[in-house]
Order: C-alpha cells, then sequence, then structure tokens
C-alpha cells in the first residue's frame, strides 16, 4: 500500500461475533467478551496498517455470524458491490472442533485512485480464529477408541485444552456428577470416573464466564464371560468323580475398561442332591480381592488371575445328583476401597451321573471326565 492511499483512509474494524443459541457459549482469549463484542479496531495499529493484520482471535467450536463494520474514508467495493461508508457485511460460518482453524475473510476495493490517478489496490480483513476445543483420551489404551466418552467405573481420562496456550491457571475444571479431576487448573487435567454409574460432565470454565463441556457415561460391569486358561489341561483324579479346570474371567460391558477396579467372589451356601446330596448347604468361602487388568478388544478387561474351579474327586458308588452355588460377585475401585457392590452373580454347577462322569460348569466354560479317564493335572 502506498503511502497515499494510507493517508486517505481512516477506518476501524468491529468483529461482533453472536450465537445461534439462546445461551452465549462463545468467548476469546484476546481481552475480555463483553456483550459478544470482539473489539480488534485498535489492533490493526491504525492509519497505515494494512487490514488483514489482526492478532488470533480463539473461540470455542458453534455456529457464528460474523458482522465485519468498516468505517472508511471514502466508498469500497466488497465482493463486485458498491457501498457506503459504515459497511456491514454478514457472514455466517461453522466453527470446526479438535484445534483447526478457519480464515474469516472479505475483500475491499476502492473505487478512489491515487494522485497519479492509477486505481487504489484492493485491500482485505482478514481474521484467524483458533478454535478452542478440550481434547480427551482415555489412560487405558484398550479398547481402541480413546475418544469415547462411555467410561468404565475408575476408569481415567486425560483432558487437554487445545490449540496450545499459554493460559497459566485462566481454566478451572469442574465435575459435575460422580467422579475427580486433578489438578483443578491449567491446560490439562485428568478426570476419574465415580464408582458408580451415572453421568458426569466435566467443565473446563474460563474468567469471561465462558465453558467447555464434556459429558461421560459411567458404567458399572454387568456381567463376566470366563474362558479356560490357554495351554492349560483338565484336571482328574482316575477312579474318581472328578474334574476341574483353570478358568478367568471377562468383563462386561466389553466397551470400556476395568483396569481400575478388584473383584471378589462372596459366601453363599451350595444346594446339593443325589450323589452330592452330602454337600448340601456347603458354603463358598470368601474370595481374595483380584485386581482388574487389560484385556482384549473383542473380550474385555479381564483377572490379574486364574480361577481354579473344581468339582472335587468323590469315590464309588455313582450315583446321579447335582450340586451348586449362585454365587455373588462384588467390585470395589482400586483407590476407593470403602465402596463394595455386587453386580451379578455366577453359577458354579456340577452334575454326577451313575457311571461316575461329572460335568462342571462356571461362566460359561463347560467341561467333563469319566471316572475312567486317565488322571491328568491343570
Amino acid at each position: 500500500m502506498n503511502r497515499t492511499f494510507r493517508n486517505w483512509f481512516c477506518y476501524s474494524v468491529l468483529i461482533l461475533a453472536s450465537l445461534n443459541q439462546a445461551r452465549a457459549d462463545s468467548m476469546t482469549f484476546y481481552g475480555e467478551l463483553a456483550n459478544n463484542k470482539i473489539d480488534v479496531s485498535d489492533l490493526a495499529g491504525g492509519e497505515g496498517r494494512a487490514l488483514g493484520h489482526y492478532p488470533d482471535l480463539y473461540v470455542m467450536p458453534t455456529n457464528y455470524v460474523f458482522e465485519v463494520i468498516v468505517v472508511p474514508a471514502h466508498k469500497w467495493n466488497i465482493s463486485g458491490n458498491e457501498y457506503e461508508p459504515k459497511v456491514v457485511i454478514k457472514k455466517s460460518v461453522q466453527i470446526p472442533s479438535g484445534g483447526e482453524y478457519k480464515l474469516i475473510t472479505q475483500d475491499f476495493e476502492s473505487r478512489d485512485t491515487d494522485e497519479e490517478g492509477n486505481p487504489i489496490e484492493t485491500e482485505s480483513v482478514d481474521v484467524k480464529l483458533k478454535v478452542v476445543d478440550v481434547e480427551t483420551e482415555t489412560v487405558a489404551t484398550v479398547p481402541n477408541n480413546r475418544k469415547r466418552k462411555k467410561l468404565g467405573v475408575g476408569e481415567e481420562v486425560k483432558l487437554t485444552l487445545k490449540p496450545s496456550y499459554n493460559i497459566g491457571n485462566a481454566v478451572k475444571w469442574i465435575v459435575e456428577g460422580g467422579g475427580s479431576v486433578k489438578p483443578t487448573f491449567g491446560p490439562e487435567t485428568t478426570f476419574t470416573a465415580g464408582h458408580q454409574a451415572g453421568i458426569s460432565r466435566v467443565k473446563a470454565t474460563f474468567d469471561n464466564g465462558m465453558e467447555i463441556v464434556n459429558t461421560f457415561t459411567v458404567v458399572e460391569p454387568s456381567g463376566i464371560l470366563m474362558e479356560q486358561e490357554p495351554f492349560t489341561e483338565i484336571w482328574h483324579i482316575q477312579g474318581m468323580a472328578s474334574v476341574g479346570f483353570r478358568g478367568r474371567a471377562y468383563y462386561k460391558p466389553t466397551d470400556v475398561s476395568f483396569i481400575n477396579i478388584q473383584v471378589r467372589e462372596q459366601t453363599v451356601p451350595g444346594n446339593g442332591n443325589g450323589y452330592y446330596n452330602f454337600l448340601n448347604g456347603e458354603v463358598h468361602a470368601l474370595g481374595d480381592w483380584i485386581q482388574v487388568v487389560q484385556g482384549t478388544e473383542l473380550k474385555g478387561s479381564k483377572d490379574g488371575t486364574y480361577d481354579q474351579i473344581s468339582a472335587g474327586a468323590y469315590p464309588p458308588p455313582f450315583a446321579q445328583g447335582v450340586f451348586y452355588w449362585w454365587i455373588p460377585w462384588e467390585y470395589r475401585l482400586k483407590k476407593k476401597q470403602d465402596f463394595v457392590k455386587e453386580f451379578t452373580t455366577v453359577a458354579h454347577y456340577q452334575e454326577a451321573d451313575e457311571k461316575g462322569k461329572v460335568t462342571l460348569s462356571k461362566g460359561g466354560v463347560n467341561k467333563s471326565k469319566n471316572a475312567e479317564d486317565p488322571t491328568s493335572n491343570y
């Protein structure tokens, strides 16, 4: 831009960001946001500075209508249309999420000429918006979808303000519903889901009253599916009504992580009849707390150790009979051990026939041995 042009034009620019929703949900890190107006007229540097040189503005992802108000000294041609001073151009844009950039541009062309009769060159208003959002990532690497908003009880999620910006303690993290965040100030935090199912809202709140909200659905374990431990055999003593196996429990639902819980089996009296009548009322022992660990994408989280399951070994004469326990299973958080809750009941079921064959099932695994089968170990 030549000196003559700079002397001819005095202007100011105001950008007004108004939301297409009832509640204001926008913000900028450049100064305070007052009445949804971001006044950048003084940022252009007054006369002699190109309209396109504005500091980046930080906003939230939403729908905006931008009104660019230009106050030049002469008429302007804007996108082929000639306007008088105090032009207002409205431009509706969709602000994306994920820390992307959105460039809002309007061209302003003067119909005037300089002292030598040359047309005044085109000027433009370029406002670069940096979209402020909160990126979430689960600490658990399985399931593979680490952006999910469905969590297991006690599961942890890292929340990070994007794009990176030196804001110090200008952001405060608040939880509505169960769970907690740590730290409560700064550009990032870790949310730990609560010990019971529910809805939790984690808010990044700013000094100007604006906020970014992430809503998480927290679920409890709802059941198990057991598998025989790989590379293990079926236990049996030849000549006895006996069978056993080593199983490992996987937890439902499989689309969350339960690596921050511990589980155990509760006590319960058994029911026996026929060959197993002598076991009627036998009490299942209280189990030890077992840490749940990372499993697989398809099977879900799993027990950190196997369960050695046995139908016992009893001599002839053989007869038909059934024995079973309906075993309550409980969970607690690794970091909150004062809260214990039952979440499912798992059947231990064994049945003998008159030839001494025993079938044992638990958690979906079924194994059988005949009395005459050779002795075998786990």
